[in-house]
């Protein structure tokens, strides 16, 4: 508590300080101890200009991803489908609905709380192109198909998806696919991938392979494109 208080008596602009305890569960919740100031969890996070409203204890956001959202974004081509399996309150879709010029981006998630802000952060950035639906990516995503790009921003689990995923991208499609590797076989983890792929009855070639941010001392959250075949 002294030193919440403390940080609050340093900046004006802090009107909360809390305790990070840890990210648990299917949903991604992140565990939050407020020890000073208002005893809320709920804020507004502005990244490349779009404001997205958030609740850092009930629905998972990492604003440490802001890079990585970007470059996604940027490969995003004029006219494609895009589908963000894992969406939280819409950081991917709704960078890419007003970034670039997408045919449709579907966001997905399952937890309800995250879907009401996705539904509200969409509205507030006039993301038009965003289509929301709340339930699981694995079933929501094959009533969707064939589309041209998915994103599988969920490291812990993406690879128990990555089949679904890559069954519904049309040839010539991309899967941004998330998983959490050991350091040192960043080579494997793209192996793995590929037969994933392979063993769901499509072929893939990786395009691009980037180590997101370290996510302990012997892992790292690792980004691989996967150019479906």
């Amino acid at each position: 508590t002294r030193i919440g208080n403390a940080i609050l008596s340093w900046s004006r602009k802090f009107q909360t300080v809390a305790v990070d305890e840890g990210v648990t569960g299917e949903h991604r919740i992140r565990k939050v101890r407020v020890i000073a100031g208002e005893p809320r969890v709920r804020t507004t996070h502005i990244e490349y200009g779009i404001r997205y409203l958030v609740d850092v204890e009930r629905a998972y956001f990492s604003p440490r991803l802001g890079t990585e959202r970007q470059r996604v974004a940027r490969q995003v081509l004029d006219g494609e489908t895009v589908v963000d399996m894992f969406a939280g309150v819409g950081p991917y879709a709704i960078l890419i609905a007003r970034t670039r010029r997408p045919k449709t981006v579907h966001a997905i998630d399952a937890n309800a709380l995250a879907v009401e802000l996705l539904r509200e952060n969409v509205r507030r950035n006039r993301a038009d192109a965003v289509v929301v639906h709340e339930g699981r990516g694995e079933e929501v995503l094959p009533r969707l198909a064939p589309v041209n790009r998915v994103i599988m921003d969920l490291p812990q689990s993406a690879r128990d998806f990555l089949g679904v995923a890559a069954s519904s991208v049309r040839r010539g499609g991309v899967v941004h696919y998330y998983t959490i590797a050991e350091r040192g076989f960043v080579e494997d983890a793209g192996r793995e991938a590929l037969e994933i792929v392979t063993q769901s009855g499509r072929t893939a070639e990786i395009a691009a392979t980037r180590i997101v941010r370290g996510h302990s001392p012997g892992k790292v959250h690792l980004a691989i494109d996967l150019g479906i075949t």
